[in-house]
């Protein structure tokens, strides 16, 4: 997907050249409304959207937007002059949106709505009025967002739709139908779908509090009086989608969470299990010579018992002094690397041999720890 930039205004051009660069989105750049049209002209559904200045030398009433509409290219209007009657203009046009370029966070604002624009085809909307005219300005509106649009003439049509899809996230439900009426059509959808997964906005000429009230008793998300204008409904429809994606991605980053931790106790067990069946004996001290691991393997080595070596001193051991054992683990725990030594030991529990001892230095919880590994190598000596 591609998106058309026509900017003359180098600030500004570079200003959404590095704002499409964040969402990874490919843009080309016209300067003029004669270079717009060059582009246009050779592959406009290469471009899912266009960025337009209104003004250009060779567009001074913003001639340039009837091009990329003519073309089928979801418009999106970022100016720097705006006033009501220039507002009045644009929305007589089907664009997207327009943003005012004298804002602090203009560039955020485009990109978002670029982004939804991008998003919008996997999304889509049902729009439930038994009036064919309503329902089809309704998916107008809709499909210049690139939203997919599903229509139903009643309650009971809109329910069979939404049993055989799953991908509907949001529902335009007008109040007036014969049959089942917009409330309780909506009471119906909040059964089979919870409000943070999918969105339900009532309408109605003959809007009132009173109305208002009903809908959002029913498990309306929002409710909106015809006529309206675009810009409410979609500012609406996207806060009310914004919330439930927000909901959907802490839900994911809980259950990722969980599995994280998950993951990470078995990891420990599988740790444990490996450690005490492993034939090596093994040691971990902290870097002040307490023992907080051993395994059978060394207690059998040394003559002892694994409780016997974790209440052990390494620093304090008359054999890790006389073996010259010591010296290695602390020039390990200085140095930070792994050593090898052999030494004869003599334990106290009065045990004889020779080892091969690797001592390796590493953090935890912000200390320095000694892992030490014994084979017994008595029978090479």
């Amino acid at each position: 997907m591609k998106v058309l930039v026509v900017e003359d205004s180098r600030f500004f051009a570079t200003a959404l050249r590095m704002g499409l660069d964040s969402l990874n989105l490919e843009h080309d750049l016209a300067i003029s409304r004669a270079e717009a049209q060059a582009l246009l002209a050779e592959a406009p559904e290469r471009y899912f959207t266009a960025l337009i200045d209104l003004h250009l030398p060779d567009s001074v009433d913003g001639e340039v937007v009837d091009d990329t509409l003519a073309a089928g290219v979801p418009t999106i209007v970022f100016t720097s002059t705006f006033d009501d009657d220039l507002r009045e203009l644009i929305l007589t046009k089907p664009v997207v949106d327009y943003v005012p370029k004298n804002t602090p966070t203009c560039v955020e604002q485009v990109m978002k709505a670029v982004r939804r624009l991008a998003s919008n085809p996997g999304t889509a909307v049902l729009v439930v009025d038994d009036s064919r005219t309503s329902r089809q300005i309704m998916a107008h509106h809709l499909r210049i967002h690139r939203f997919t649009v599903i229509e139903a003439n009643s309650g009971r049509q809109a329910l069979d739709v939404l049993d055989s899809r799953d991908d509907i996230r949001a529902a335009i439900v007008d109040y007036n139908m014969d049959g089942m009426d917009g409330c309780a059509l909506t009471t119906a959808i909040r059964r089979r779908f919870p409000s943070d997964r999918m969105v339900v906005i009532g309408l109605s000429a003959y809007g009132n509090n009173i109305l208002s009230a009903r809908f959002m008793k029913a498990g309306a998300s929002d409710f909106i009086t015809k006529p309206f204008i675009p810009e409410e409904l979609f500012c609406r429809l996207y806060q009310n989608l914004d919330q439930i994606d927000h909901i959907a991605r802490l839900h994911r980053e809980s259950a990722e969470r969980l599995h994280m931790q998950q993951d990470m106790a078995a990891l420990s067990t599988l740790h444990h299990t490996l450690i005490a069946s492993s034939p090596l004996g093994i040691g971990v001290y902290r870097a002040d010579g307490r023992c907080i691991l051993a395994n059978p393997a060394l207690a059998a080595m040394i003559g002892g018992s694994v409780d016997e070596l974790m209440a052990q001193n390494f620093r304090a051991l008359p054999s890790w002094k006389s073996s010259g054992l010591l010296r290695l683990a602390e020039k390990a725990l200085k140095d930070g690397r792994q050593l090898r030594g052999s030494f004869h030991i003599t334990t106290s529990f009065g045990r004889r041999f020779w080892a091969d001892v690797d001592v390796a230095a590493f953090p935890l919880a912000d200390q320095r720890h000694l892992f030490v590994g014994f084979r017994d190598s008595s029978d090479l000596h």
